[in-house]
């Protein structure tokens, strides 16, 4: 048996985090490509409906987006503020801005 504390399915000098491990097939297999896309901006319209909702001051939305904004940082600051996964949350924040500037001035929200 083994130990408890051992992790065989990791090794232990991977120097990536636990995100950038679990992300790693979808950026290394070209044909899943799509489904990253496609995974980004159901991602991006749910937190562009969010934004949007918080431009409206309702307190519900406004909490949600500190919650969502929060982990975001604290994602980041886990990563040490490099790396694939800050640069995922980066391009998800500025999808959600283009997302949610397109409902707001095209009248949509």
């Amino acid at each position: 048996m083994s130990e408890p504390d051992e992790t065989p399915d990791v090794p232990q000098d991977d120097p990536r985090s636990s995100v950038d491990r679990l992300l790693a097939p979808l950026y290394e297999d070209s044909s899943l490509w799509g489904l990253l896309v496609v995974m980004a901006l159901v991602m991006a319209t749910f937190l562009a409906s969010i934004v949007l909702m918080s431009l409206e001051r309702r307190p519900f939305a406004l909490a949600a987006l500190a919650g969502v904004a929060w982990m975001s940082f604290d994602v980041s600051r886990r990563s040490g503020f490099r790396g694939p996964t800050v640069r995922m949350v980066v391009g998800l924040w500025v999808l959600t801005g283009g997302i949610a500037a397109i409902g707001h001035f095209g009248g949509f929200f």
